[in-house]
């Protein structure tokens, strides 16, 4: 019993991480496109 309640721990621990590395792709993606979207904004901008 001790044993399955340990691979539950475990697979639940490794979802979490799992989670975490995405949305932390996922940030990562989204905050590129903002700050480069930001930057041509400014560009634009400055040229006017």
């Amino acid at each position: 019993m001790r044993t399955s309640s340990n691979m539950e721990l475990t697979y639940r621990a490794l979802a979490l991480l799992m989670r975490y590395f995405v949305d932390t792709i996922i940030y990562d993606v989204y905050h590129d496109r903002l700050t480069e979207n930001l930057n041509n904004a400014l560009m634009q901008e400055a040229k006017v």
